[in-house]
């Protein structure tokens, strides 16, 4: 799957006076994050923004480590809700107020203030934007009591300038994450857009071929006149029953999916709605072609028909269409008018499933089922940004 976002690989080493953050994906859903390297001015500006990555599935989880070894500050990301974030720098949540009794800041101490205020709006922020779609650590500060007296030269401490690092570092590593979300994002609704884009040509196409095979079904029956009047205009009051496409029902009813997408359908269908499916069969609530010799069975009997204002699970033979309604009555003028307009014979429905007749016993067996499965599907809360809403879908 491509890529509709810019990126190409930062060299391995940093350029004099740039700082590097190694992202790392702990998850199957982000090859992406193999260890790639971002480069940062001690500013906080990236050297090259088109460096930091790009994912197709979105990453949800960010935790903090420091690698002791280089220096490097690492950014593991995860693309799911799993388990809590975590901040491997040591120190306090929060930044306590400078104690006045003190006098006032040392030029060091301030440098190191201004550091963890600066990372500490950029979290503020963050979190503002993203809400509980983006799993974000809670950020580590030294304590004053610790700043003070590295100020003052305590050997037991670490020196006054690695409280700063500790701080840039944090800052960096939030530039980093918010931009890889950002171009995820952006990368994931061009790739939403181009889907759309592609069913909608396709349905331009179909069209183009209806009105192709519509005009020579009439040349064959026309006589010369007739002949002499048709032109390429194609004029509307000739192709009436050929609609023009404004939303091609493809290219809004299916999008392109990431692998973490697939896998929740995939779930859904195995652990939530197959087992349901299994309970209602079993109830003697389910009519389908996929039992013991169908041929003998005839399933368009008036007893399974969708011919009411019940809601139906269903499935159209002629087509082998299936899907659900909310009113069988209403779906068959639907389908109805729908197999007119594509020059088909009226539809042929019946039930699969008669959501308004199943059994007390099915109904008491289901609803706590299904209520403890959808639970695990639940959006953390309703979207209040356009970001909050792509990152749900």
């Amino acid at each position: 799957r491509r890529r509709y976002v810019t990126f190409y690989p930062a060299p391995s080493a940093p350029p004099p006076g740039a700082r590097t953050v190694r992202v790392v994906g702990t998850d199957k859903h982000l090859p992406e994050l193999k260890g790639v390297l971002v480069h940062l001015w001690k500013s906080g500006e990236f050297v090259d923004a088109n460096t930091v990555p790009v994912c197709l599935s979105l990453p949800r989880q960010f935790s903090f480590v420091h690698d002791p070894k280089t220096g490097e500050a690492v950014l593991l990301a995860s693309s799911k809700l799993d388990r809590p974030s975590v901040n491997r720098y040591i120190g306090h949540p929060g930044i306590r107020p400078w104690e006045q009794d003190r006098g006032e800041l040392p030029l060091g101490v301030t440098r190191v203030l201004d550091a963890m205020e600066g990372a500490h709006l950029l979290w503020e922020s963050m979190s503002s934007r993203y809400g509980s779609r983006i799993g974000l650590p809670a950020l580590s500060f030294p304590d004053m009591n610790d700043l003070f007296q590295a100020e003052y030269g305590d050997e037991d401490l670490p020196p006054l300038r690695s409280y700063h690092d500790q701080a840039t570092d944090q800052h960096r590593l939030l530039l980093v994450a918010r931009d890889l979300v950002e171009r995820s994002v952006a990368n994931y609704i061009e790739a939403q857009i181009e889907h759309c884009s592609s069913e909608q040509l396709k349905a331009r196409r179909a069209r183009k071929e209806a009105l192709k095979s519509l005009k020579n079904a009439r040349d064959e029956v026309s006589d010369d006149e007739t002949d002499e009047e048709d032109s390429d205009a194609e004029p509307d009051e000739n192709h009436r029953d050929i609609l023009p496409v404004i939303l091609d029902f493809a290219s809004v009813s299916s999008r392109h999916t990431n692998s973490v997408q697939d896998e929740v359908v995939e779930d859904w269908c195995d652990n939530h709605a197959a087992p349901l499916f299994d309970e209602a069969r079993k109830e003697g609530c389910v009519a389908t072609h996929v039992c013991y010799r169908p041929e003998d069975l005839n399933f368009y009997h008036k007893n399974n028909s969708v011919d009411n204002q019940n809601p139906h699970v269903y499935h159209e033979g002629l087509r082998g269409k299936g899907g659900s309604a909310g009113n069988g009555k209403n779906r068959i003028k639907g389908l109805a008018v729908d197999h007119e307009e594509r020059g088909l014979s009226s539809p042929e429905l019946y039930s699969v499933i008669d959501l308004a007749n199943l059994t007390e016993r099915l109904q008491e067996k289901a609803a706590p089922f299904h209520l403890e499965q959808s639970e695990r599907f639940m959006c953390p809360g309703a979207p209040e940004t356009m970001i909050q809403t792509t990152i749900d879908a």
